[in-house]
């Protein structure tokens, strides 16, 4: 985990870990750019961590039930992966390819299963409005 927030209520709380001071320069500018489409006035990114998923091995069917999840959009970007992994939400399964992020909804019934012998990595970050939120 590179940055995070406690409370799980506020995503304005923030800390970040001494790794985001490695990662950071370099992961921001890619983050801007993948939610750029978002139009955000003042987009801030409260979480940010890599997930790997060793082979054989599989994330049971949950819900994220943080009430920050409400605020924040939560973005997928595979780092490593092979065709065999699969990602599903709501009972739609996805290979999520290396090269493109994904925005996930984390508030209905998702998963993962890497059934390869290749561990697979995300890069996983949240961002919201920090303008919107102040208003609010």
């Amino acid at each position: 985990m590179l940055r995070f927030f406690h409370a799980h209520e506020s995503p304005d709380a923030w800390h970040a870990n001494p790794g985001w001071q490695f990662f950071g320069p370099a992961l921001l500018p890619s983050m801007h750019s993948i939610v750029q489409s978002y139009a955000m006035a003042e987009p801030e990114f409260p979480k940010a961590m890599f997930a790997r998923l060793m082979p054989s091995a599989g994330i049971t069917r949950h819900t994220d039930s943080a009430a920050s999840n409400l605020l924040v959009h939560k973005i997928h970007v595979p780092v490593a992966t092979t065709p065999d992994v699969q990602f599903e939400v709501a009972g739609e399964y996805f290979h999520l390819e290396v090269g493109h992020a994904y925005e996930v909804n984390n508030v209905v019934p998702h998963s993962a299963l890497n059934p390869s012998n290749t561990p697979r990595v995300h890069f996983i970050f949240e961002v919201y409005d920090a303008a919107l939120v102040r208003e609010a």
